[in-house]
This record gives structure tokens, C-alpha cells and sequence, in this order.
């Protein structure tokens, strides 16, 4: 009987990205060597109360980490390097990235005293990288922040083109074009499988040139009559050099604020992706001494977050400075749809304070870095690859993208609408699903990683929409008899002082509960809890129609 001659595959899939927004983390991995590609975080969830940001789970990777030959990066976007501080602190494998990716990576790794101990190599486009099965070649593309790149990327099976986070503009920043030429030269070899972002799928045209928001920030910069706010993710370095221009075009001093905007635009500057003009940048300390014509405030806070320097600033509750009206507000970046409430909420707080508030979607004060529909055409048809695998969106984004290849001839055996953990598998003649891996979401929360799950979660929210009450018993330990009457404390569930008489109620309700528990069961006072708390909430539900947390507390004295 004739053996089946074994065949080497190349294995692909996410470890997050698709199938959501953030978390970007894919793996390349035939036979023995592995590479990660990128390595984001994701903002947490409505939800999500209490969890400042979510990672993927890396265990895939922890239990093959001898095999990871590196990880490679497309751009210093957090939800493509901000799981690396998490993961460097378990394998020692070499970052690859280019200079301003490394530089913000660098930012990054010392809120974790993790510079010095990783290992950072800086790249450049069309410079090869030899990775063990893998020989890659970064190549330029425009996004929204500098010195971006895609990988074409040499296997034994075939070449892969991964996009990155890409658009087409003619008039880029400091004249970073997309490398028409090189995504080209592939597509003469032969592409095996293009894996490209699909976030704006939906979005009719081509993506917006960045200089349309330089003309639209120049008219407001021209027109404001006093103090201007700008507010800016901290990452942007192309939109803070353009500010910064504008500052010095109309004689403004810049007030910079926000811990990882001062960071960024230190390192920027010293990188010489920055220039300012000395003396430009001044001390927060003496805001007030200028004049609101001649102050422009460079801040972080653009999505609303509660204890940034935007909010504080539109409650009134800012320590340097406190808005007049007529002051320009000017939200220069993305409205994240998860964040648009809390965007909201803080455009409305401006308004109370009578200033002039300007933000995407009734002015062109942000473009987005990621193509739109036709670009992505565009990139198929120069790519021309066997295979297509949509990442970098949720459900509809990647489905949208499929049709949108179909439109252009692509057969659908050929496209592959993965989920995290499930791998396209590729041996040379066909590609195929192959058998999911596990993955997941990890929560950080302060300093805890992976410490919170569903449970805890669901705890939080219950909290948070119902509020708590507490039932504590003094319990003599000689008798096994009430020391006192029971003592009810509340959080978030009713207002004590105008429900006095149905607190009263409800203390009767739980010594009630208690009297009627055998001495069998007072012997086990998880038992006496437990019919505490199931009185409580019998009577709660009658009474109020609510569901708050119930927690008896028993204190032996």
C-alpha cells in the first residue's frame, strides 16, 4: 500500500482583529517557525465596566514560543502595538518595526520598565528581513500616522501580501506613498493570498486626502477670535505637525497636555518627525499669561474619556485653565462608535460653556486613515491574488469585503471569512479551513491581567444598574441568637433618606429569615445567608420591581 507523502502547510489566523475593531494580532506559522504580525489592544466595551483595556490571549503562542522567530509591526496605532508589554513579558522574541513605530513602542514599554530588555529592531521599507521559513519585505503605505508600512511576505508555499492599515492619498504627509510598485512586482510573481483591512468597507469612494483637513483647521485656526483647544489622538503625529504649523502660522503659543501626548511629541521631536520652532512650546503653568488670541491647548481626550483633560475641561474642572465663551473646540480625530455617548456628552458640556465645538461629521476636521470601498478594489486588482482574506473589522466589514471581490471576478471558493482561532491553511495546491485554535479576550484592569472574567464582569453590571444591598447580622457566638437588630446598608439601589419606612420593612423581613431557620441550620451560616438573601430578594421584587445585589453578612461577636 502506497504512504501519502506528508505535506508541509502554512498556517494563518488571528489571534484577534477579526470579527471587531482593535486587537489586531495575526500569526504566520509553517513548521517550526512562527512570526506574529502586530500586536494591538482593543478598547473595552460598554459592558466592560472597570476594565481599562482587553488583549488577546497569547496562550497559542506562550506554548509554542520557542518556534516565534519575531514579531513584526505595521504601525504604532494601540490597537497594534498595545499588547506588547504584555506579551514581552513572557517571550523574548525581536520587535521589527520601523523607526517612529519603534519610537512609539518605546513610549509605551517604559510605563512598564520594559526598555532595555526587549529587544527593538528598526526597519525600513523595501529592506528584507529573513525570519527563519519567512523572507519579508516591509513596503510604505499612507495611514493616518507616519512611517506605516504592509509586508510581502515570502514563503515556501507562496507569497502573501498583508495590507496593513492602508489608504491611497496623492497629497500624503511628507510624501509617504502608498509603494504602488512594489505590491505590483508581486502580483508579476504571484500572489497566493492577500490579507487586507476591511474597516471601511461601507464607505462609498475613495478614503479623503489628508490635506482637506489642513485647509479646514486652517480656515478655523484663521477664523477663532480667542483661546483654541485641539484635541488629537496622542499618536497622530501628522495631524500635530500640521497643528503645530498652524499654530505658528497665526502666532499661537502651544500648551501641550495629556502624559502620552507630551511623551509622543518628545519623542517625535527627537526622532525629527516633529518640528517646532524653539521657544513655541510653553509651560501649562503659564496659560493664563497669554493672551486667549495668542494660546492654542494641544490635548489627548478626543473620545471622552471621564478623567481626561477634555472632559475636565468641558465640566469646567480643569486646573490651568477654564473655557470662555466663544473659544474654539476642536475634536480632530475619529468618533469611535463605541465612545459616542461619552463624545457626546462632552460636546454638549462644550456648548454649555458657549464655545464653538467642531468635530467630524459637521466639519472635515478628521480623514480617516483606512481605505474605503474603492481603494480596496484598487488593491485586489493590483495585488491580483489567489486568495483573499479579509481582516480588520467586524462580521458586516468582512462580508461587505467578500462581495465587493466577487464584483470584481473573484471566485467565492476563493475568499475566506475567518474568525479568531480558526486558520486558513495553505499546502501548495488548495487552501482550506483548518481545526480552530483557542483564543480569546484577556481583561486588564489596574494592574491585574486576566484576573476578571465573565463572572466578575457580570457582577459589575449588575452593580452598576441595580445597585447593592447589605444585610448584616451580629450573631452572638455563645447563644447563636441576634446580638442586635439586623443592620441594612444600600449603594445604588434607593435614596435611604426618602425610603426609611421600607428599609424598616425590610430589616423585619430578614429577622423574620433568620427566626425561622432551624438550629441545624444556624449551625451554617453560608445556609442562614443563603435564606436571608432569598427573603430579601422575594420581598424586594414585590415591593420596588427592582433586582439589586443582595449580599448577607453574618458577624459573630
Amino acid at each position: 500500500m502506497k504512504s501519502e507523502t506528508f505535506q508541509p502547510k502554512l498556517k494563518a489566523f488571528a489571534l484577534g482583529g477579526i470579527g471587531e475593531i482593535g486587537m489586531n494580532a495575526f500569526v504566520l506559522e509553517y513548521q517550526d517557525d512562527i512570526i506574529l504580525i502586530d500586536c494591538g489592544q482593543m478598547t473595552p466595551e460598554s459592558e466592560m465596566p472597570g476594565i481599562d483595556l482587553v488583549i488577546p490571549d497569547f496562550s497559542y503562542i506562550l506554548e509554542n514560543k520557542e518556534k516565534v522567530r519575531g514579531i513584526i509591526l505595521t504601525h504604532g496605532h494601540e490597537d497594534h502595538i498595545g499588547a506588547l508589554p504584555y506579551i514581552l513579558q513572557e517571550i523574548s522574541a525581536p520587535v521589527f518595526g520601523t523607526p517612529l513605530t519603534l519610537g512609539l513602542v518605546r513610549v509605551k514599554l517604559q510605563e512598564f520598565n520594559l526598555n532595555g530588555k526587549a529587544q527593538l529592531v528598526e526597519i525600513t521599507p523595501r529592506s528584507p528581513i529573513s525570519l527563519g521559513a519567512f523572507y519579508i519585505i516591509p513596503y510604505r503605505v499612507t495611514h493616518s500616522v507616519a512611517d506605516a508600512i504592509g509586508f510581502a511576505i515570502e514563503t515556501p508555499l507562496g507569497n502573501v501580501l498583508f495590507s496593513g492599515d492602508y489608504k491611497f492619498d496623492p497629497n500624503p504627509h511628507a510624501g509617504e506613498y502608498f509603494d504602488f510598485f512594489t505590491v505590483s512586482s508581486y502580483a508579476e510573481k504571484g500572489v497566493l493570498a492577500l490579507f487586507a483591512d476591511s474597516t471601511n468597507v461601507e464607505r462609498q469612494g475613495n478614503a479623503p486626502s489628508e490635506i482637506n483637513v489642513t485647509a479646514t483647521l486652517d480656515r478655523l485656526f484663521r477664523e477663532a477670535e480667542s483661546t483654541v483647544v485641539v484635541s488629537a489622538f496622542a499618536s497622530s503625529i501628522y495631524r500635530i505637525q500640521t497643528i503645530i504649523n498652524l499654530a505658528e502660522k497665526y502666532d499661537r503659543y502651544i500648551f501641550v497636555t495629556g502624559l502620552n501626548m507630551v511623551r509622543n511629541i518628545n519623542m517625535a521631536r527627537d526622532l525629527g518627525y516633529l518640528n517646532v520652532t524653539d521657544g513655541r512650546l510653553r509651560d501649562l503653568k503659564d496659560i493664563e499669561d497669554v493672551p486667549p488670541r495668542r494660546r492654542l491647548l494641544l490635548s489627548t481626550g478626543s473620545q471622552g474619556e471621564s478623567l481626561s483633560v477634555m472632559s475636565r475641561l468641558a465640566l469646567d474642572d480643569y486646573k490651568w485653565m477654564k473655557l470662555k465663551p466663544g473659544d474654539t473646540v476642536i475634536i480632530s480625530a475619529r468618533l469611535i462608535p463605541g465612545n459616542a455617548l461619552d463624545i457626546l456628552q462632552m460636546i454638549n458640556h462644550f456648548s454649555d460653556r458657549e464655545a464653538n465645538v467642531y468635530y467630524e461629521g459637521i466639519e472635515n476636521v478628521h480623514a480617516s486613515g483606512h481605505a474605503y470601498r474603492d481603494d480596496m478594489k484598487h488593491l485586489i486588482q493590483i495585488a491580483r491574488p489567489r486568495y483573499l482574506i479579509p481582516i480588520h473589522g467586524e462580521s458586516r466589514h468582512l462580508r461587505a469585503h467578500r462581495a465587493l471581490a466577487l464584483e470584481l471576478g473573484m471566485d467565492d471558493k476563493n475568499i475566506f471569512i475567518l474568525k479568531n482561532g480558526l486558520p486558513v491553511e495553505f499546502d501548495g495546491a488548495k487552501a482550506q479551513v483548518g481545526e480552530r485554535i483557542p483564543t480569546g479576550r484577556v481583561l486588564v484592569d489596574g494592574k491585574g491581567v486576566g484576573d476578571v472574567d465573565k463572572d466578575v464582569l457580570r457582577e459589575r453590571l449588575h452593580l452598576s444598574q441595580d445597585g447593592m444591598l447589605i444585610a448584616i447580622l451580629a450573631i452572638s457566638r455563645k447563644t447563636g441568637e441576634l446580638a442586635a437588630d439586623p443592620y441594612i446598608v444600600t449603594r445604588g439601589f434607593v435614596f435611604v433618606d426618602e425610603s426609611e419606612e421600607l428599609l424598616n420593612r425590610a430589616k423585619k423581613v430578614v429577622l423574620q429569615a433568620f427566626m425561622e431557620c432551624g438550629c441545624k441550620t444556624r449551625d451554617d451560616w453560608s445556609e442562614v445567608k443563603e435564606e436571608v438573601r432569598r427573603a430579601l430578594k422575594k420581598f424586594i421584587k414585590v415591593e420596588t420591581a427592582r433586582f439589586p445585589m443582595i449580599l448577607p453578612v453574618v458577624i459573630e461577636i
